[in-house]
């Protein structure tokens, strides 16, 4: 029994990570414009984004959602979405050196517009540019990345998994969604039912500890 005893505290302890983990869900709501930043909502923890999308090829609609694995960029080489190829990687990190020149705020919509066109032409190069993008993407890919600096930007990427919009699956399968750039969402808060394990697990861990010390 007393072996049984010191099971559950550490099974419930070890159970901890795999009940607060869960695909995060990104859901389109709205855009100022044709240009970003565009409105998304995260779930978990339901918090409200402004990003910018980083593929002008692919579309998405108002209501749509899918799963995404968000990653900040000092983690892009690591995770195989964005660092399965150097070539591939390097267009993450170009992504994150043109959003840094984005000053934001309602006076600055030629630096919006600059940004979102910038963004766009990574992924896409035949995009016809202004002299201020074409400088940035030039400068992006002789920069050197380092962790401080791409630890700064958050990474929304699709990561393959459910993919919901109303409006296409009604006439047949949706395309693959589109990726994002911004700040980092708000850390979320513990489900009920983590805390409820965790908080059993220490209770379990508080008495074998109290058996122990009364026998000695």
């Amino acid at each position: 029994m007393r072996k049984i005893g010191l099971l559950v505290p550490v099974i419930c302890l070890a159970l901890v990570p795999c009940a607060a983990k869960a695909d995060p869900v990104l859901t389109f709501n709205s855009s100022s414009g044709v240009v970003g930043p565009y409105n998304l909502t995260l779930n978990p923890p339901g918090s409200n984004l402004s990003l910018f999308c980083l593929n002008d090829t692919l579309d998405i609609q108002a209501t749509e959602s899918w799963t995404v694995a968000v990653i900040n960029g000092a983690n892009l080489s690591t995770n195989s979405l964005t660092g399965s190829s150097p070539s591939l990687l390097l267009d993450y990190e170009e992504e994150a050196y043109i959003f840094s020149k984005y000053t934001g705020g309602p006076s600055s919509a030629q630096n919006t517009i600059d940004v979102q066109d910038a963004l766009w032409k990574i992924f896409d190069p035949a995009d016809s540019v202004d002299t201020t993008v074409a400088n940035w993407i030039t400068a992006a890919s002789t920069f050197t990345y380092t962790s401080a600096f791409l630890s700064n930007y958050t990474f929304y990427v699709y990561d393959g998994g459910t993919v919901n919009d109303p409006v296409i699956n009604a006439n047949g399968a949706p395309s693959a969604p589109q990726n994002f750039i911004g700040d980092a969402p708000p850390s979320p808060a513990p489900e009920p039912s983590t805390l409820l394990m965790l908080g059993t697990g220490l209770t379990g861990l508080a008495g074998v500890i109290r058996r122990k010390l009364t026998r000695t």
